[in-house]
Parts: structure tokens; sequence; C-alpha cells
């Protein structure tokens, strides 16, 4: 079963942002590299982050199972004057690019522990196994 990962990421500061952004980027990027279970792709949709960009494509670009999407602030429904406005934008995006069975997210701060994607196969496996048993009962 293919994984899709999706990971929303701005990098750039902000009153309120985290420190070291760009080093939990490339820890998030590599826990997803280094997980056991390999049939899965990780999608990065940079929300108008030169930072993401650069280290993307500076790290990231020759990884087959890394696609990335740069969505600019100025695409239509991504901001509208100062105000965010529509946030979901830059995720549907990236859902369009996903071939995985499931798909799920992950922040770019996030760390993968090596077998989460094994974990989060069965998981779904057990519980597709479980809805299709449970629907022969209502039969």
């Amino acid at each position: 079963m293919k994984i899709s990962f999706i990971m929303q990421s701005y990098l750039g500061s902000y009153p309120g942002s985290r420190s070291d952004s760009d080093k939990k980027f490339i820890r998030a990027v590599n826990s997803f590299l280094n997980q056991t279970h390999k049939d899965s792709e990780l999608i990065i949709v940079s929300d108008g982050c030169e930072v993401t960009h650069k280290l993307y494509y500076e790290l990231f670009k020759k990884e087959d199972r890394i696609k990335y999407v740069y969505v600019d602030k100025d695409t239509p429904n991504m901001y509208e004057g100062e105000q965010k406005y529509y946030r979901g934008f830059p995720r549907q995006v990236a859902r369009s690019l996903a071939t995985g069975e499931v798909t799920t997210y992950m922040d770019s701060d996030d760390y993968l522990l090596p077998h989460a994607a094994l974990e989060y196969r069965d998981w779904e496996t057990d519980r597709k196994s479980t809805r299709l048993n449970s629907s022969h009962e209502f039969v």
C-alpha cells in the first residue's frame, strides 16, 4: 500500500515563528527518507517560501520519492490583500499530485520514527479489514 505524505512548508520568519525552521525541515524530510516502508512519497508544497524552494533544490531534488510544488502567494484564492484568504489551497494542490492509496500529512518540523510509515500502513490495512468484516454482519 503506497502512502502519500503531504508537507506544507513556509520556513520564512514571521512573528511567533519557530526557531531553526530550516534545520527542522531538513530533519523532517530526512526522517521521511529513512522510513523502512519505501512504498511512499513525500509531496512538499511551498506556500510562497523561497527558503523551502532553495533547500529542496539544493538537497532533495534528486530524490525519486519526493515531489515538490511551489504555490506562489499571488495565486488566486491564496491571499486577498494582507488577509489570509484560503490557507488550504496549497494542500489541495499537493493532493492533486498524490498517487498513494492513502494520504496523510506531516509538518515541516515533524520527525518520523523509522517505522512510522510501516505502522501507518498496517493500521490502515487493519482498519479497512475491520470495516469489510463488520459490513458482512449487516448484510
